[in-house]
């Protein structure tokens, strides 16, 4: 992009103006190579035989595909911002990968 900056005197009257010109070129490649690749994550998660959640850090779902919609029971519509733990049998719950103090660890310190 190009931006001017005007020079202005201590009247207030501009005495230059300055063209500021990026190229962004590569920013534009990487951004088109980004998009590519959440196209190709995206294609390869919902076409999975595997059931695939994301959650945030409160352990709360933001992404479901197809199969893990049917194993739960849920349509996509119901299953987002519910938490894995609401869809776990309590008998389950110590199974779960994806653990309370898992969640907590991640949320503390920003990954793991």
């Amino acid at each position: 992009g190009a931006y001017l900056y005007p020079i202005k005197d201590d009247a207030g009257i501009v005495e230059e103006v300055v063209l500021v010109h990026n190229d962004l070129t590569d920013q534009r490649r990487a951004e088109e190579a980004l998009r590519q690749s959440e196209r190709q994550l995206r294609s390869l998660v919902e076409q999975s035989a595997a059931g695939i959640a994301q959650t945030d850090l409160a352990g709360r779902i933001i992404l479901a595909n197809r199969r893990y919609c049917e194993i739960v029971g849920y349509s996509e519509r119901e299953v987002v911002g519910l938490r894995v733990h609401d869809l776990t049998h309590p008998d389950d719950l110590g199974e779960l990968p994806v653990t309370e103090d898992l969640l907590r660890r991640l949320r503390e310190s920003g990954g793991l």
